[in-house]
């Protein structure tokens, strides 16, 4: 979808394989692909073969995780995990 990729395009990155792995976990595969055509001037094609056979990580922990510690339902639940996928995220897709 055009919203996806133009998303994918303001907030990509694509100068390492890193990035265009942390890119394809917010924005998917196509969005990510499409957006690294319309933005790389010169082509890297282990980028592109990243972009297409890499696998994307799933997150590791849910909202069910957070309250079977003891956190209740509700905004504080929700940034709580937001802050714990961004953590997962920068670190390369590792949990601490």
């Amino acid at each position: 979808e055009i919203a996806d990729i133009k998303k994918a395009i303001r907030e990509g990155e694509f100068a390492t394989e890193a990035q265009i792995i942390k890119t394809m976990y917010y924005h998917g595969r196509e969005a990510t692909l499409q957006a690294y055509f319309l933005t790389i001037n010169k082509m890297n094609s282990n980028h592109i073969k990243t972009i297409k056979k890499t696998y994307i990580p799933k997150c590791p922990f849910s909202g069910k995780d957070l309250i079977a510690e003891g956190y209740e339902p509700g905004e504080k639940l929700g940034l709580e995990l937001q802050r714990r996928e961004r953590e997962w995220v920068e670190n390369g897709f590792k949990t601490t």
